[in-house]
């Protein structure tokens, strides 16, 4: 080559190298006038271009290299590199093979071909290829990364942890690394060494959008919602257009009660991205908080049909369809079959449990709620009085955070196995590991389930419990489900896809906390008040013209509603316009809306002191909202319906404290319970002195005696299983 020729293309480069990048462009074009053949003046001109966004020049420039030059390794680099966004992965991949093939120890083609294999989950080679690009280049920290993403991708965190602390051992202030760590142990429930990270590295790019995002999830997994919007919003503040940002910080303020600014984050999300399906069954979950029904399940079908395959939104469908009243078990029972179908066929398994009908079982709880939560006020005892003579408990909690509940109820098992990190199919390996007997859900389609989980079946005998969401799982691999006289009467077994097993009193027993007050001495004057304390959402609009003609029927009586939701604006306004017409005169001053600022703790006493009479929620009646007054001596009129969800927790409560008659089975017979019950000042004064003695005392909250009854069910339903081995 003519020296001048190479003395310019030295310079081109020279000038690349300085950031002068139109400068050397032209230089090189006036080089290839002058000599076509120059395959590096062609390949730098491919780079020049992709720099500058123009990809399909780049791309033909790339080739026009490859043409003249094809053992060029770094011509075929640069063009996968063009090709990105441009061309199937296949092709991609193939220009990062071929420049390995040419130069073996190209560290920068096996990290990139490692990335493009991953971004088409090809995992098991993409991990190679990472492998590959660190054993050539062991400071290649970005490669290193790279690895530790995949091996998190494929569930070894352990590995994917080292990755990440190797690369900040040697070069602190990676934030990527710091970042990537911070999930890795959030993956691992570290939740607390993962804001940590988080933190560090914000602190090392303050003006980075993820850094900000991936501090808010973390903090949002951590159970602290308040600092987690105010991490969503400074990644707004960068980027007013970051779609994730929305969807998280629109479930945030739903998680503190800010409805009308979760309605707000959540809609600007779905406008950006309409077919969004996490935003989707955010909003619907926020429509259901604010009563709205009707608009929770058309946005929960929505959510459905955009994405048929994800499993939590067909959950979240599930989970709703009983706050509407149309819904009969036969639907429920439907609507599961199709979740089975599409998310969790059952597999068929084997296991080596040794086929000893009377020996001592293992038993496995599965459930996302060990912590501070309503299942709490069930699991406490159940655990607490487990015959460990009989029966070794193991508890797969499935959650993020931890609290004081968990801090207990960890106590209460033998063994304690986290999850939530944890593939179906490692979860399954574990389980079937540790020698499980019979595992037992504790969910059902709540958040947080992990049905998907039991259609691996690893244990051999695999038991429900309407204690979640009150109806069937669905699947075929769920062999029972534990109900009970009251809450499944005969009739109810069409609604279920398992075996229905009834226990002879209740399916769970109740614990009181002991840092509840005393009773409150009975209300002496006055017009009678009626209260609602349960989940808005579980108010269905049938119902609100009952209480309008049961406030007629009482004259001068009011009605609180009272929930922590109604402390906020937007579900206040809501409510209002929903309940209009008890608001019409002469009812005027009949209805009230209260919050619970500070907590229930801080309300029980003088909220029920005030009290006469509670109204149960229909269509889903109420659990802990039913069990809690009537422990504070308030009386309970339900009326009762013809599924699980629309008797559980009501039904069983008032039947095993002598209060049939507080039972109705229609609109008149309750309207006809709850105004004769409100005009008996000396019934309800004996009520409020005897009700906590007489549920103390009964059935409800008999611990030992309850749980010796799911032992026994649970000990029959493994003798079956043995008989059917032999």
């Amino acid at each position: 080559m003519p020296s001048p020729i190479a003395d310019a293309f030295s310079l081109a480069q020279a000038l690349y190298g300085e950031g002068r990048a139109a400068e050397a462009e032209v230089l090189c074009r006036r080089i290839v006038e002058i000599v076509p053949g120059h395959d590096q003046a062609h390949l730098l001109l491919g780079r020049i271009a992709l720099a500058a966004g123009r990809r399909q020049e780049a791309i033909a420039a790339c080739r026009q290299a490859i043409g003249l030059a094809p053992d060029e390794a770094e011509a075929h680099f640069t063009l996968g590199l063009a090709l990105r966004g441009a061309a199937d992965p296949d092709a991609i991949a193939a220009c990062y093979g071929r420049a390995i093939a040419l130069r073996p120890d190209f560290a920068a083609a096996h990290n990139n071909l490692g990335m493009t294999l991953r971004e088409a989950g090809r995992l098991a080679e993409a991990e190679e290829c990472f492998r590959r690009a660190v054993a050539v280049a062991p400071d290649f920290y970005q490669a290193r990364c790279n690895l530790g993403a995949v091996l998190q991708d494929r569930g070894a965190l352990v590995e994917a942890e080292a990755c990440f602390r190797h690369v900040i051992a040697r070069v602190p202030d990676h934030a990527d690394a710091v970042s990537d760590l911070g999930t890795v142990l959030q993956a691992q429930g570290r939740l607390a060494e993962a804001v940590a990270c988080f933190r560090q590295a914000l602190d090392l790019e303050p003006g980075e959008t993820r850094r900000h995002f991936n501090l808010g999830c973390g903090l949002l997994d951590q159970g602290q919602p308040t600092p987690a919007a105010e991490a969503f919003q400074a990644a707004l503040a960068i980027d007013p257009a970051h779609i994730d940002a929305l969807v998280n910080l629109g479930m945030a303020w739903r998680q503190l009660g800010r409805l009308g600014a979760a309605l707000e984050a959540t809609r600007r999300a779905l406008a950006l991205a309409p077919g969004r399906v996490d935003a989707l069954s955010n909003l619907a979950q926020i429509h259901l908080a604010l009563g709205d029904t009707g608009g929770a399940l058309t946005l929960h079908r929505q959510a459905v049909a955009a994405d048929p395959g994800h499993a939590g939104a067909h959950g979240n469908l599930i989970f709703a369809l009983p706050y509407d009243p149309a819904t009969t078990g036969a639907d429920l029972l439907a609507e599961c079959r199709r979740w089975e179908a599409r998310h969790a066929v059952p597999r068929e398994t084997s296991h080596a449990n040794p086929s000893d009908p009377e020996r001592r079982l293992r038993i496995g709880y599965v459930s996302p709620d060990f912590r501070e939560h309503p299942m709490a006020y069930f699991l406490d005892p159940w655990l607490t009085s487990h015959d460990r003579e009989l029966f070794e408990v193991f508890c797969y909690a499935n959650q993020r955070s931890e609290d004081a509940v968990t801090a207990r109820l960890r106590a209460l098992a033998d063994h304690w196995r986290p999850i939530h990190s944890l593939s179906d199919e490692a979860a399954a390996a574990a389980i079937t590991a540790d020698g499980i007997d019979i595992l037992v859900d504790l969910a059902g389609h709540t958040s947080g389930n992990r049905l998907s989980l039991f259609a691996r079946r690893p244990a051999p005998v695999q038991v429900g419990t309407i204690l979640g969401n009150a109806c069937t799982t669905g699947l075929r691999a769920i062999d029972y489900i534990l109900g009970d006289p009251c809450s499944t009467p005969p009739g109810c077994e069409a609604h279920f896809a398992e075996t229905l097993v009834r226990l002879p009193r209740v399916v769970a027993p109740f614990a009181p906390r002991t840092s509840w007050p005393a009773v409150a001495p009975p209300r002496t004057g006055g017009p009678p008040v009626f209260a609602c304390v349960a989940d808005p959402a579980r108010i269905g609009r049938s119902i609100l013209p009952l209480w309008r003609r049961l406030l007629e029927r009482v004259p001068g009586s009011r009605l609180v509603i009272k929930h922590a939701v109604l402390g906020e604006e937007e579900a206040v306004r809501h409510w209002r316009a929903a309940l209009a017409p008890l608001g019409e005169a002469p009812l005027s001053d009949a209805l009230n809306l209260e919050g619970t600022p500070g907590g229930w703790g801080a309300h029980m006493e003088a909220f029920y002191g005030r009290i006469d009479v509670v109204l149960d929620a229909f269509p889903v009646t109420g659990v802990t909202s039913t069990f809690i007054p009537l422990w504070m001596g308030v009386p309970v009129v339900t009326l009762a319906g013809h599924h699980a969800a629309q008797r559980w927790g009501s039904v069983a409560a008032l039947t095993h404290l002598g209060l049939t008659n507080l039972i109705a089975s229609d609109a008149e017979a309750w309207l006809a319970a709850a105004a004769t019950l409100a005009g008996d000042r000396p019934r309800l004064a004996d009520l409020r002195r005897t009700l906590r003695p007489t549920m103390a005392a009964s059935a409800l909250c008999d611990a030992v005696g309850v749980t010796r009854d799911i032992e026994a069910a649970l000990r029959t339903m493994w003798r079956t299983w043995c008989e059917r081995r032999t």
